[in-house]
């Protein structure tokens, strides 16, 4: 059985995106002095980064209940 990995490919893009946002806003921080613009800017980006990947993570969570693993596929036979 042939599955389609679009959910996990997905997953690991939001999931790559999440922890970009997340390093710039703590390179940002770390900086010494970021004006409050840039600094709510990437908070924004963050927030919208985690958005998409607990989208992503509840859609390839939902596939993942409904295939059954292959392990039981095989078990069975």
């Amino acid at each position: 059985m042939r599955t389609d990995n679009s959910a996990r490919r997905a997953y690991r893009i939001a999931f790559g995106e999440y922890a970009s946002k997340l390093d710039a806003l703590q390179r940002l921080m770390e900086s010494g002095g970021p004006d409050n613009g840039r600094l709510e800017a990437a908070m924004q980006d963050v927030e919208r980064a985690r958005q998409a990947h607990n989208s992503a993570r509840d859609l390839l969570a939902a596939e993942l209940a409904v295939k059954p693993s292959r392990r039981t596929e095989s078990a069975s036979r």
